[in-house]
């Protein structure tokens, strides 16, 4: 399986506008953290790291466990990123904007 962020929808990312890149980065988002939560389902436990869920720190993620069930995850591309915390389970921008819910 290949790692979001080496494809050629990210790629892609790179020819939006500001509010469709927000928009990107958002779905990514929901996407890195429904494999966060797919993998706790499979595992009975956060993944160790962001290979685990085929994610990469290159193409922009980061993610940290916070304790046994609470996690963060980010991801950022053209100057914009968007992070998730699981404590609250907002999703918030990095860059001021505001990403939906």
């Amino acid at each position: 399986m290949g790692s979001i962020g080496s494809s050629p929808l990210h790629a892609r990312a790179a020819a939006l506008s500001p509010a469709e890149t927000t928009a990107w980065l958002d779905a990514a988002l929901r996407f890195g953290v429904r494999r966060v939560e797919i993998y706790r389902e499979g595992h009975a436990q956060l993944p160790p790291e962001l290979a685990s869920i085929d994610l990469r720190a290159e193409a922009g993620w980061s993610y940290a466990r916070l304790d046994a069930e609470h996690f963060q995850l980010e991801i950022a591309a053209h100057g914009r990123s968007a992070s998730h915390d699981s404590r609250t389970g907002s999703h918030e921008p990095r860059n001021g904007e505001e990403t939906s819910r």
